[in-house]
């Protein structure tokens, strides 16, 4: 970012002067449009922000807990990133996109998505250490994360995004391989240096330490764990509730990883078109699985989408059942069953000639 604004000459030379050399359809167009991919990441987005709005309003709900804090702004960065790996990446894919086509809104889609990705795999890295924490000492888990404590861990991350977005060069799509590079002309300019001129040295450490990171806190995780199923002393016993949450996270950060090393490995080691795709998709799934392992395995947010969806159709039902109530201004005639019938009667019996008459029998009568 700070090269597009304050450095143009450079971002002109190594992003758009490229361009000028070759013309994008040496890759003919039916060649780079993968119309039924496209289709199937669009579909994906709309499916994963059905389910997953519902388990954010959800979450929201008990905040008071340190580790819905991070499960909500997971949610919230998931979202976010959905729109740029998975409905931008379907567009790209259907219109046969790469960067060339449209260089503007592929480095912003690029640079904000990839940005998304560090808080979100930061995020869930401090939730891993918070349940990591909780389940070694209780203690040590409110001095580090109770209350307004939480939002504390969110400095560092935002620092670093903030650090990431504006030093170092975004990823952009490539409807060539339907996979996102950090070189923007891969696939029509071969480097002789591997790429290393538009290399993104800090996301390959970055999501190193993502993967051997949380890997190490879920090996520390799962030993506690077993620590305290063994341990004979009572309440030591590990509840349902507890496994479950070890599960939700572990899968979560399963994802995570698995996405983060995959796209490592490609952006230096040549790879089939298989593994393109399983790299692009896993870092859509990364993103939007979540909210499925909420639903299955999360009673305390489930029970909530059920209320919510109750809640919903009985409100759907009252509004369909009821009768609107009209009320009469202040000097007006309030109807009643018998005022209507009476009302009904005068249309039926008034003329020119008795409309006055007729105008004092309902004032005698006092409708």
């Amino acid at each position: 970012m700070e090269m597009y604004f304050f450095n143009p000459q450079e971002w002109d030379r190594l992003y758009l002067n490229g361009c000028r050399y070759y013309d994008i359809d040496l890759h003919p167009l039916e060649e780079r449009k993968h119309v039924f991919i496209g289709w199937t990441f669009i579909f994906q987005f709309f499916f994963y922000m059905v389910l997953y709005i519902p388990c954010i309003f959800a979450i929201s709900k008990h905040m008071k807990q340190p580790c819905y804090k991070f499960m909500f702004v997971i949610g919230i960065t998931d979202c976010l990133c959905l729109i740029g790996n998975a409905f931008f990446t379907g567009y790209f894919s259907i219109t046969g996109q790469v960067f060339c086509s449209t260089p503007h809104l592929q480095y912003w889609v690029g640079l904000l998505t990839l940005d998304l990705w560090i808080i979100e795999t930061w995020t869930d890295m401090f939730l891993a250490l918070n349940r990591c924490v909780e389940t070694i000492s209780s203690r040590l888990a409110d001095v580090l994360f109770k209350g307004k404590r939480t939002w504390l861990w969110f400095i560092p991350i935002g620092l670093y995004a903030l650090y990431f977005a504006t030093f170092t060069k975004p990823a952009v799509f490539s409807s060539v391989y339907v996979c996102w590079y950090f070189n923007p002309h891969v696939g029509y300019i071969d480097l002789d240096d591997n790429g290393a001129l538009y290399a993104n040295y800090v996301h390959a450490i970055n999501n190193m330490i993502i993967l051997f990171g949380v890997s190490g806190l879920y090996i520390v995780f799962l030993i506690a764990m077993v620590m305290k199923l063994c341990t004979v002393r009572a309440g030591s016993k590990l509840s349902v509730s507890q496994w479950m949450t070890f599960l939700q996270v572990l899968a979560i950060s399963f994802f995570n990883g698995y996405a983060a090393a995959l796209y490592v490995y490609l952006q230096y080691v040549p790879v089939t078109q298989f593994l393109m795709y399983t790299a692009t998709y896993s870092w859509t799934t990364a993103h939007g699985l979540p909210c499925v392992i909420y639903i299955l395995l999360n009673k305390t947010i489930r029970d909530d989408l059920i209320k919510m969806c109750k809640g919903s159709f009985k409100l759907n039902r009252t509004n369909n059942s009821s009768t609107a109530k009209v009320t009469p201004m202040a000097g007006s005639i309030q109807s009643t069953s018998k005022g209507t019938m009476f009302l009904k009667q005068w249309k039926q019996k008034a003329s020119k000639d008795n409309i006055e008459k007729f105008g004092q029998q309902i004032s005698d009568r006092k409708i």
